[in-house]
């Protein structure tokens, strides 16, 4: 429109991902998410606004979106939608997370119903987390629904109801692989005998019954239908079994956030790195149920969280939504992380979405090493790919009870200077501070030479309560 803000066309960033939207596509512009509608769409949207009043659904979990002054060429009408500040992906999320984005499409195609719309794509990976919160950001699926001949409950099934019920199951990874993998990746009859003696017959019963009901009846939808539809996601038993890592974090659970003498030295110098430092955003490798990550909030952090234990990760997450925390737990492996994946490879990797200011592994190296086989090249390789600026790791040494219990002479080269001598080709400043128990130790590692963490921490270093030794 005219005395709209021109954006120069050089200057903008489009998602590849939107590349496959046929009314527009989704671009980054100065820190800020648009999405530039083509003529023959514009009107349509306009009218979400003026006739639909679309903006009445964003507390239900559609992005918040308004009708930017902008223009550019080539389109004729921009949206700006809210910024989803971490990119997370369905096989990343625990099953309380998947079951939370699947009622948030239930509902929200629901709402939308009332309204003469529908959403054409009713899949999971339009669907990100902005921490506790499930939010749809794919305008591009809203539809008159004088258009859309039946509502996509099978897709809706084969990506979300079947990966919910194999994961109640306990079958984790075939549940991520049939969302990464090709839509049709399972049949009905897979997934039942998938489930067979896995889950209790009732809920097995139930599942066949239900589905058979909703797939006849997606040609003519009403709202009992998304009732119908909530109540068996709201019925998928999502029963947790106990493992190794349950009681993992039990001498934490009983310290408050509160800065105390009684607080493991661990705690103590953790804490004090984090006041010193205020990352913006920090990312917690091996986070187990997430103490550590909730004290990174407590100095006004992002946190990303992630671990291998899906009970763990589950906990933390019920746990950081019911405080509202800044804090979006994942399940990952970075001896296994997320492939970038899609035609032309559109969903990039962990390591470029989910880096952080700062990242912690801690109590972590040593697994890596004993259980997993890695050498300190390699964890020292990934440990950097996470990392912007400064990163905590913890080393527990050869004197330690469990890793002198693994000790051989196949790990002859397991020592602390060997490890910080691989450190030191990504981070150039490390400092040794205290752990607990003994004789395990922090390195805080700096990329730069005389960086922001090398400057605080000097800063602070007489107010330091524990004895530490700088590595230079």
């Amino acid at each position: 429109m005219a005395g709209w803000k021109k954006i120069p066309l050089p200057e903008i960033v489009f998602e590849p991902a939107s590349m496959f939207d046929n009314s527009g596509r989704v671009f980054r512009w100065r820190g800020r998410v648009y999405r530039a509608i083509r003529a023959e769409s514009a009107g349509f949207y306009r009218g979400l606004f003026e006739k639909y009043n679309i903006q009445e659904l964003f507390d239900y979990g559609l992005v918040r979106t308004g009708i930017a002054p902008l223009s550019l060429e080539g389109y004729s009408l921009i949206l700006n939608h809210d910024r989803i500040p971490i990119i997370s992906y369905c096989v990343e999320w625990g099953a309380e997370m998947l079951r939370d984005a699947a009622l948030l499409i239930c509902d929200l195609t629901a709402r939308l119903h009332d309204r003469g719309l529908v959403l054409k794509d009713v899949h999971p990976w339009n669907i990100l987390f902005d921490h506790g919160k499930p939010v749809f950001i794919d305008w591009g699926s809203i539809f008159p629904a004088s258009e859309v001949a039946e509502w996509p409950y099978l897709q809706f099934r084969d990506r979300l109801i079947w990966p919910l019920y194999l994961m109640s199951a306990g079958a984790f990874r075939i549940a991520r692989l049939s969302m990464l993998g090709p839509p049709g990746s399972l049949r009905l009859g897979d997934v039942i005998r998938l489930l067979l003696k896995r889950i209790p017959l009732q809920a097995l019963v139930r599942f066949w019954r239900s589905d058979l009901e909703l797939k006849r009846r997606r040609f003519r939808v009403d709202a009992d239908y998304f009732q119908s539809l909530r109540r068996l996601l709201e019925s998928i038993p999502l029963i947790e079994e106990k493992t190794k890592w349950d009681d993992y974090d039990l001498p934490y659970r009983k310290l408050s956030f509160r800065p105390a003498e009684d607080w493991p030295l661990k705690a103590r110098n953790v804490y004090k790195v984090l006041q010193e430092l205020r990352p913006q955003s920090v990312t917690d490798i091996g986070c187990n149920k997430g103490w550590f990550s909730e004290l990174a909030t407590l100095g006004g952090a992002s946190v990303v969280a992630m671990d291998t234990d899906e009970p763990s990760i589950n906990a933390l997450y019920r746990g950081s939504r019911t405080k509202n925390l800044s804090i979006l737990p994942l399940v990952m492996d970075i001896c296994y992380p997320t492939p970038a994946h899609g035609l032309l490879q559109v969903y990039p990797t962990p390591e470029t979405r989910l880096s952080g200011d700062l990242v912690m592994a801690l109590a972590l190296v040593h697994h890596l090493v004993f259980k997993r086989g890695l050498s300190f090249r390699v964890i020292a390789a990934q440990l950097a790919a996470f990392t912007r600026q400064c990163l905590i790791v913890e080393f527990i040494p050869p004197g330690d009870y469990w890793v002198s219990k693994w000790m051989n002479e196949k790990f002859s080269w397991y020592s602390l200077d060997n490890f910080i001598s691989v450190l030191r080709e990504y981070f150039p400043r490390i400092e040794v501070m205290d752990s607990s128990p003994a004789p395990r130790v922090l390195l805080v590692c700096d990329r730069q030479e005389s960086g922001a963490m090398g400057k605080a921490l000097a800063a602070g270093r007489s107010k330091i309560l524990l004895k530490s030794k700088i590595m230079n």
